[in-house]
């Protein structure tokens, strides 16, 4: 056998005069049989867990630590009816420190324009509405929801003037649910 050659001579003339061309692969039942029921039972077991394993869901809207111990959030109008005094809120600050934790004090029961919140909140405001206004394209709401939430006791202190993301668990469902398209969200 030459450096050159890359298969044995005996090899190729087992395949030149090999009679195997053409023929079906031969594949056992068995085999077959206990592929197709392993690969049935992954897939119910995996439509199963989708459709029964529950999932949070949660409202997203702005908050701002507009006083020593006071935050105010604001939410979508659509996520209303999630929101409860007593829930915690968590406020994720847009830059970067650590999140803090707090409770809702008060969910306000209308919808607010701007000038409305402006009354409410005074100068504190317009920092809040300039991150609410940024967020207003995910949101699609022309109004929010004012929620005010204080620090928790073992919550390191806020900057007053603090800004970022507020997040608030407002419900369970599936997880065939959360993934399912067109649910009104």
């Amino acid at each position: 056998m030459r450096d050159d050659d890359l298969f044995r001579k005996e090899a190729l003339e087992e395949f030149a005069t090999s009679r195997t061309r053409g023929r079906l692969l031969q594949i056992s039942p068995a085999w077959s049989s206990w592929v197709f029921w392993l690969l049935l039972f992954t897939l119910v077991t995996g439509f199963a867990f989708i459709a029964l394993v529950p999932v949070d869901r949660f409202a997203t809207g702005v908050a701002g630590v507009i006083a020593a111990n006071e935050v105010a959030t604001l939410f979508r109008p659509a996520d209303r009816e999630g929101i409860e005094v007593g829930q915690p809120l968590l406020l994720i600050p847009e830059d970067g420190t650590a999140p803090v934790a707090c409770r809702i004090s008060a969910v306000g029961s209308g919808v607010l324009g701007p000038e409305a919140l402006r009354a409410q909140l005074g100068a504190s405001a317009d920092r809040l509405l300039s991150a609410w206004n940024e967020a207003k394209p995910s949101s699609g709401a022309d109004g929010a929801i004012l929620v005010r939430a204080s620090l928790l006791g073992d919550a390191p202190a806020a900057t007053t003037g603090l800004v970022g993301r507020a997040e608030v668990r407002v419900g369970r469902e599936t997880l065939l649910r959360a993934l399912a398209p067109g649910d009104g969200r």
